[in-house]
């Protein structure tokens, strides 16, 4: 379920089949590596709605107070309750920073520059539910080795996935077009058989029977 930058970053060099005796993707150019690594991460939770990137937490609201800072590392929200249960619409900004002059209970929530406005301003204070997506923490590594100490929750499954995206970003840095032309196909094979495995780990549908017995 966990996986080192390291050895991540060491998969994805050999996946390019790339010559770096240069060294140019060494700690002369730890910002290309870093790079490298965070473009990669990047598009894999871009991607798709990862189940295992799917967070929930909590807010505590306090009355007379609009914005709340988003979770950590947070990407994209997916829902908002209150404490009773009932889910806020999400707006965007412009639109529902047109309920925020007054207060009461919050209908509606919009998010920008990682803060989470509630419209209505709330009356009173309240505990609220957030369900998200997540976004992998950015690496900033001073040498190569360093990435040896950075863990990164990856299920299995899906190392292999990130390893190609952080090789097709490396050969993008090295404008290698023909590398990341097979890279790029080798990612849809590999997402074609990430989504086989899922579905089949849903297991079988039960038969449904029809009223009339059928």
């Amino acid at each position: 379920m966990s996986i080192t930058a390291g050895d991540l970053y060491a998969s994805a060099r050999a996946r390019t089949g790339l010559n770096f005796a240069d060294g140019r993707l060494d700690d002369n150019n730890i910002v290309g590596v870093n790079t490298a690594i965070n473009a990669g991460l990047t598009d894999l939770v871009a991607a798709h709605d990862w189940d295992w990137l799917y967070d929930e937490n909590i807010i505590g609201v306090v009355a007379n107070v609009e914005p709340y800072r988003t979770p950590t590392n947070f990407m994209r929200a997916l829902w908002l309750a209150n404490d009773n249960n009932e889910e806020l619409s999400l707006r965007q900004r412009r639109d529902a920073i047109r309920f925020s002059s007054g207060t009461g209970t919050p209908r509606y929530f919009s998010i920008l520059n990682g803060q989470i406005y509630l419209s209505p301003t709330p009356s009173q204070a309240a505990v609220y539910r957030i369900g998200y997506y997540v976004q992998f923490e950015r690496i900033d590594a001073l040498t190569v080795a360093a990435l040896d100490d950075i863990d990164l929750d990856i299920p299995d499954m899906f190392v292999s996935l990130a390893t190609l995206y952080i090789a097709k970003n490396i050969a993008m840095m090295f404008k290698d077009y023909d590398a990341y032309r097979l890279l790029t196909e080798e990612i849809r094979a590999e997402m074609k058989r990430v989504a086989d495995n899922t579905r089949r780990s849903l297991g079988p549908v039960a038969p449904q029977t029809r009223h009339d017995g059928y």
